[in-house]
């Protein structure tokens, strides 16, 4: 037998709406359904195939493919906590914390960013990633079903560069260096957890002496100046030569960053003058 007792519709907080049952068919304990909501995406998001959930002490997973889910466990009476999020490419999660998987290379070229002289580490764009987390307390013969926003950690950034001082038809190969960008993101502070990087961003040349590009990021810095570098590249089979321009501070565009919706894409339209004698 089930008596709705109440329901807790929040905006703000994590756990979003919970609707609690009275049922006298699991005494002593309490019973948890999950409710993922994906609404909140950017156009380009597709929702996931599958994700986890993780039950906090006692440790417990699930791989899940419907937005509902009903926990198999009776829990005993107590506050319990739950984590949700999707598998994305070329990211890492350990506990709370998302990272960017590195690819650790020996070249020579000396624009990727040396650790040290002869290593670079490469970082692929990461998927979408989303997470949701609600800490819930549980009584004895209850049923509660509870609804989760997701939210999306990884932001577009696309790249709208006119170019001056040179003729995008001279070079082969385009890229756009950001630095200040935070390799890890700290899901539940809501913060960067890493160290700082570069973002690498290859771009494609397009009429009227035009670059474009685009990537997604975990975030920025707190308190650091964001600077991008433009570098134009020429290689042929016997010729292989580079230019850059001067550092532009781009810390008025991404002053945001960390906090705003991240479901909108930060785009970075500017006229980058080439100086072709230093």
């Amino acid at each position: 037998m089930k008596k709705t007792l109440f329901s807790i519709c929040a905006a703000i907080i994590l756990a979003g709406c919970v609707k609690v049952e009275v049922d006298w068919s699991h005494p002593g304990t309490g019973k948890i359904t999950l409710i993922t909501d994906w609404s909140k995406r950017s156009p380009d998001a597709a929702m996931p195939d599958r994700y986890g959930i993780r039950l906090l002490s006692p440790e417990l997973a699930w791989l899940v493919s419907e937005t509902r889910f009903e926990i198999p466990n009776l829990l005993e009476p107590g506050t319990y906590s739950l984590q949700v999020c999707n598998e994305a490419d070329n990211l890492q999660l350990n506990g709370s914390i998302v990272s960017l998987y590195a690819q650790i290379e020996a070249l020579s070229h000396s624009t990727r960013g040396p650790v040290s002289p002869e290593v670079y580490y490469f970082y692929e764009v990461p998927g979408y990633f989303f997470w949701g987390s609600v800490t819930q307390a549980i009584e004895a013969d209850r049923d509660y079903e509870i609804t989760v926003p997701m939210r999306q950690i990884t932001r577009p950034v696309e790249i709208d560069l006119t170019i001056e001082g040179v003729d995008l038809e001279d070079y082969n190969s385009f890229f756009v260096y950001i630095n200040g960008t935070t390799d890890a993101w700290d899901c539940e502070a809501n913060k960067p957890a890493g160290q700082q990087m570069i973002t690498a961003i290859e771009c494609e040349p397009q009429s009227g002496n035009r670059l474009t590009g685009q990537t997604r990021m975990l975030g920025v810095m707190e308190d650091l100046t964001i600077k991008m570098e433009l570098e134009l590249l020429i290689e042929t089979e016997t010729v292989f030569d580079w230019i850059t321009s001067d550092p532009i501070d781009l810390s008025e565009e991404f002053k945001d960053f960390n906090t705003t919706d991240r479901t909108v894409p930060l785009v970075i339209k500017k006229t980058v003058t080439i100086r072709t004698s230093r």
